[in-house]
């Protein structure tokens, strides 16, 4: 008998959930669907204290807290030399109006603007394609960039760019690369 009504219950249960997503389908505005993104950097915390003391022993490369809180990290082309900040919030690349040219003729303009959402609001950017980066000795396919030509100090380096590392693990004030 207890069995009976616990099935029952869970029937009913099961009922009310496969209705519920038919009315959820009927009704969803094909607006709603997702927008097909970048591939998102593979991240993790850590918890246990011996796994950033293990990752240097095993060959990955191992990035320091900066004393601002934050992470840097270099990257370079046949032209230039580029301090970014790794920003895992970001989905695309942003360089500064300086960095930008810095790289040369590695940048390709796409010859279009855009309006880009950051934490201060709506920016007004120029997008253009970086060929030929080399971040932490790995070498990234062609990446979107949005170039900023005000209020930035720093370039920021993006999931476009950081999902080409590989897995990326913080620990104890590490950033670890595997």
């Amino acid at each position: 008998m207890i069995a009976s009504r616990d099935m029952r219950g869970w029937l009913a249960a099961t009922s009310m959930i496969a209705a519920l997503a038919v009315i959820a389908a009927v009704h969803a505005d094909p607006r709603d669907e997702p927008i097909p993104m970048q591939p998102i950097a593979q991240a993790a915390i850590a918890t246990s204290p011996a796994a950033a003391s293990d990752a240097a022993a095993t060959g990955n490369t191992v990035f320091n807290r900066a004393a601002d809180g934050m992470f840097y990290i270099n990257g370079a082309s046949a032209s230039a030399h580029v301090r970014f900040i790794v920003d895992t919030g970001a989905s695309v690349t942003v360089l500064t109006a300086r960095d930008a040219t810095a790289f040369g003729s590695r940048l390709v303009p796409t010859n279009s603007d855009s309006n880009l959402m950051t934490v201060g609001g709506s920016r007004r950017v120029k997008e253009a394609r970086l060929d030929g980066l080399v971040v932490a000795g790995r070498h990234l396919p062609p990446l979107r960039v949005a170039i900023m030509d005000s209020e930035m100090d720093v370039s920021l380096l993006g999931q476009n760019a950081l999902s080409h590392l590989g897995p990326i693990l913080f620990a104890n004030d590490r950033m670890i690369l595997r």
